[in-house]
């Protein structure tokens, strides 16, 4: 199951997967939506491609952080969190 989700989001990539997983995170989940980071709750508002990195844009107290999404925890009601997963999955696979 997660192995097809990323081939659906890289499948027109070429050498840019990280780019398609970006979009295919901000396709598929609704935003904004709360997790938590090293303990501390934070507001993902979208996904982006940084240095060759899938990274989720977070607020919290006001203050934006640009944060690798594998860091992210994947709130267990989250709508889309399998796209979170096949992530990760895709990652702990490529490095």
């Amino acid at each position: 199951m997660l192995e097809r989700l990323i081939e659906e989001a890289t499948v027109d990539c070429y050498n840019e997967a990280e780019v398609g997983c970006s979009v295919a995170l901000e396709e598929n989940i609704p935003l904004p939506f709360q997790t938590v980071v090293v303990g501390e709750r934070v507001e993902v508002h979208g996904f982006d491609t940084v240095l060759g990195t899938t990274i989720a844009r977070c607020f919290r107290n006001g203050k934006e952080y640009e944060v690798a999404v594998v860091s992210l925890e994947v709130p267990k009601n989250l709508p889309g969190r399998r796209w979170l997963e096949a992530y990760r999955f895709f990652r702990s696979r490529t490095g």
